[in-house]
């Protein structure tokens, strides 16, 4: 089968060899993505978990130098924030 579509994906592509997650469940994980801290230091730590008001995300960050973003993240990174 012929998939030159998908050839020049991964041509173009980069490939992830080395890919580690530093929680075992995707609230964490998704939260360490959005404020580039650890899942015991912003507290949370289980899938559901709201972030805290008071964390400041990438988005925020961005924002406050002009270069602010489309849509600001969910402060709920749980499940329930993406899965309907």
């Amino acid at each position: 089968m012929r998939t030159p579509n998908l050839d020049a994906l991964a041509d173009g592509g980069v490939r992830f060899d080395r890919a580690y997650a530093n929680a075992p469940v995707c609230t964490p994980s998704r939260q360490s993505l959005l404020t580039g801290g650890l899942p015991h230091a912003t507290g949370v730590t289980l899938m559901g978990t709201p972030l805290a008001d008071r964390t400041t995300t990438m988005a925020d960050g961005l924002g406050a130098r002009g270069l602010g973003a489309k849509a600001p993240p969910p402060r709920n990174v749980g499940a329930r924030s993406i899965v309907p």
